[in-house]
Formats: C-alpha cells, sequence, structure tokens
C-alpha cells in the first residue's frame, strides 16, 4: 500500500496541467461525496448500536414505573463486574471501544476508495489520450518509426495502461485475504441477527441494537460492492474505447499494438475476495441471497 500512495503522490505531480489535471480532481471531488455520508450513516448506526441502553435507562430514572428495570449492556459482563454500579463508566467504555472500531473500518474504506478512484481516474486519463490519438488524412501503413506520431502515442497510452494493471492488482492483494473474511463473517452474521430478530423475545434496545448491526453491515458489503464495480466499468470501457478511436487511419504498426490491447482489455480489472469471489454488485445480491437462505433454514429449525 505504500507503493501504491506513493504512486498517488507522484501522479498528481506529474499530471498537474490540463485536462488530465481536471480529471483526477473531479475524481477528486467525487471521493469526497461518496466517502462523506457514508462515514455519517456509519456513525449514526454507531450511535443507534451503543445509545438505546444509555437512553432508556435514563427515561426509567426519570419516569419511574412498578416494572423493574434492568439495564441491557452491550456484552455479557455481569459475572465480571457489578453492572449497577458501575454502569455509567463500563457504558463510557464501551462508546469508546466501539467507536475505535468503527473507526478504523471507515479508515480501511474510504483507503479502499480512494484506490479504486485513483485507477479509475487512470482509466478516465487514458481514454482521454486514445481518443486524441489521430492518424493522417493519407493513410500511410508503414512510415518510418520516427514519423509515426500515433505509433509514440499508442506506446504511451500502453505504459499506462500497464501502470493501471500493476495498480488494480496490487489492490486486489492487498485486500484479498481481507474480503474473504469479511464476506464469510457478514454471510454469518446476517442470517443469525435476522433469526435472533424474528425468533427471541427481546427487549426494545436489543432490538434497535440488532437492527442497526445489521443494517451497518449490509451498508458496508453495499459500500465494497459498489466501489469495486467501479473499477470493473471502468476498465471494461476502455475496450469501447480502443474501437471508437482513429484506428483506420493509422499504420499497421500502430493498429497491431492495438489489437494485443484488445486481447488484454476484454478481462476487466476486478477485486476478488480470496480469489475466489469478484467483489461486485452481483456478488453482493448473492451475499444477500444466501443470507436469507440459511436464516429461513434457521427459522425452519426453530419451528420444529
Amino acid at each position: 500500500m505504500k507503493e501504491f500512495l506513493e504512486d498517488i503522490e507522484e501522479t498528481w505531480k506529474v499530471k498537474h496541467i490540463g485536462p488530465e489535471k481536471e480529471i483526477l480532481e473531479n475524481f477528486a471531488e467525487e471521493y469526497m461525496s461518496i466517502t462523506k455520508p457514508y462515514m455519517i450513516v456509519i456513525y449514526t448506526l454507531w450511535f443507534l448500536y451503543c445509545g438505546p441502553p444509555v437512553v432508556i435507562n435514563k427515561i426509567h430514572q426519570l419516569l419511574p414505573t412498578n416494572e423493574t428495570y434492568t439495564p441491557e449492556f452491550l456484552y455479557r459482563i455481569e459475572h465480571v463486574l457489578n453492572l449497577d454500579k458501575y454502569f455509567n463508566l463500563l457504558m463510557l467504555h464501551a462508546f469508546i471501544a466501539v467507536f475505535y472500531i468503527i473507526t478504523t473500518v471507515i479508515a480501511v474504506d474510504i483507503t479502499f476508495t480512494m484506490c479504486i478512484l485513483h485507477i479509475c481516474a487512470l482509466f478516465e486519463c487514458l481514454r482521454y489520450n486514445i481518443e486524441r490519438i489521430r492518424g493522417s488524412d493519407f493513410v500511410h501503413l508503414e512510415p518510418k518509426i520516427e514519423d509515426d506520431k500515433a505509433y509514440h502515442d499508442i506506446i504511451n497510452c500502453i505504459e499506462s495502461y500497464k501502470h493501471a494493471l500493476k495498480l488494480s492488482d496490487i489492490l486486489s492483494a492487498n485486500y484479498s485475504t481481507a474480503f474473504l473474511f469479511i464476506l464469510g463473517n457478514i454471510v454469518i452474521s446476517l442470517s443469525f441477527g435476522a433469526a435472533e430478530l424474528v425468533m427471541l423475545d427481546t427487549q426494545l434496545e436489543e432490538l434497535i441494537r440488532i437492527f442497526s448491526a445489521t443494517m451497518g453491515q449490509v451498508l458496508v458489503i453495499f459500500y465494497l460492492s459498489w466501489i469495486s464495480q467501479k473499477l470493473i466499468d471502468y476498465s471494461s470501457s476502455f475496450q469501447n474505447v480502443i474501437y471508437s478511436c482513429d484506428w483506420y487511419n493509422i499504420s499497421l504498426r500502430s493498429k497491431h499494438l492495438l489489437k494485443l490491447t484488445l486481447l488484454r482489455a476484454a478481462h476487466p480489472c476486478q477485486v476478488k475476495g480470496g480469489k475466489i469471489y469478484v467483489m461486485s454488485l452481483m456478488t453482493f445480491s448473492w451475499i444477500l441471497k444466501g443470507s436469507l437462505s440459511y436464516f429461513t433454514v434457521l427459522t425452519s429449525l426453530q419451528q420444529e
């Protein structure tokens, strides 16, 4: 990842003027418009997960009733500490602990977003450069190399394309194991969380916590799948860019380079979980279907 971040810095230094700089700035603005709402929603779910025990406990203290109320803590510690005596301190500790966990998840996700959008920006710059390739009005099939401007432009584009592919491979290798763990964990958690909502007779704050945790997991996997889908879309569109360029007015050697590039462009860049599952919107739909299937099995076993 250090190499990736250094490449981002170097790219901004090299492409500091012209249309390519505007492309980078547009993707930087898109990065901010994507990550800010994501952070707000995740932190809102964090409050909904941690807040209900404190809020409901205060309500019962201000509006006492004849019913005995036992506050539900975020995790089981009744056998370790006196929950009634240290409730406020323990809840403060829980708020801070969960906050740091959530912040770590957000940091990893927005770093992944930055890397994906950087690669997409490189593909967009590549599209711009390919579309600027123009052959001469009089087609010379075998001009001298030093006079073949289109040929040199295509070589520069291919070098940029190879660089984008390299960054995609680095990104996929860094996140592969983590995404495999996330996919497996979320399928299990969604199934049991939904089953717990339906089958167990829980208090209101427990229902809010389970619901917020479930929605948070769905949001995280949707967000990662959606961002990964952008990489697939931008790398796939590069094939259409080559088709639409002025390839019929360039030399034979230039056409040969474009043919070889088309062969590679037929396979879009992908981020995989454990080199098994491709992170995409299709994978997201598969996760929801799988979780629903396991949820159905759990509820049927409960009924039996």
